[in-house]
């Protein structure tokens, strides 16, 4: 078996002391504020006594955000690595990974529903338009590339994703009523949105990736041939 190297030794590393940073920090704040330490480590739904299916919808966004994130950064990483280089499309990925990561994680921790009020003293409207700001920067960035790729994905997951925000606010003022029905309706297209927006970037990092795959089979079916079987390339 072959002996891992320097750098993926760090890279064990680094994954293995994330999520012992994170084990401990829970145990730090549920010792320094007095909270059970099973709140931060139980399920949900056992933490609430309810079933496991309530929220899959909002469950199966976050594991979208999550894969859009992921799928960026791995693009990224296996770029940077195959040319030597940052690259266009390498910063272009790692912008989609960083700015998916704080849609993330805003959605996963409810950060502009409640935790930036009850600890920032942010209101809702503060937050989203720091999130605003950090998606208009992103398009201002690379919008000629997106443009130039599969735009129709973006446009479809930015329309989603608006609607659902202006449902939202339309919900606080209490113009939908009471009926259940009026989550949906802030829901479904969120859901619709984040879906989108995967798909993009997972089409996006193909469309960098692909390209230098294809090459690199070339070159190894190439370098595979019998020495008079091998295509002469071409000089200039």
């Amino acid at each position: 078996m072959p002996s891992l190297s320097q750098r993926d030794s760090r890279h064990l590393l680094a994954f293995v002391a994330a999520p012992v940073f994170v084990l401990l920090a829970v145990v730090f704040v549920s010792a320094f504020a007095a909270i059970p330490i099973e709140r931060f480590t139980r399920d949900p739904a056992d933490l609430a006594v309810q079933h496991p299916l309530w929220g899959v919808v909002s469950n199966l966004g976050i594991l979208l955000w999550c894969t859009s994130a992921t799928v960026c950064a791995f693009g990224s990483h296996a770029l940077a690595r195959r040319e030597q280089r940052v690259t266009e499309g390498v910063r272009h990925l790692r912008a989609a990974t960083l700015c998916t990561g704080v849609l993330l994680l805003d959605d996963l921790f409810m950060v502009h529903d409640d935790l930036a009020r009850r600890y920032l003293g942010f209101g809702e409207s503060v937050v989203i338009v720091l999130l605003a700001a950090a998606v208009l920067a992103y398009f201002w960035r690379f919008g000629q590339q997106i443009l130039a790729g599969e735009w129709g994905l973006m446009l479809f997951a930015l329309a989603c994703l608006f609607a659902s925000l202006l449902v939202d606010q339309i919900n606080d003022r209490g113009l939908l009523g009471k009926s259940s029905w009026r989550y949906f309706a802030e829901d479904a297209p969120k859901f619709l949105g984040i879906a989108a927006w995967c798909g993009y970037h997972y089409r996006l990092a193909l469309s960098w990736l692909v390209p230098v795959s294809e090459a690199s089979r070339s070159r190894a079916a190439n370098d595979s041939l019998h020495p008079e079987q091998v295509v002469p390339r071409a000089t200039a």
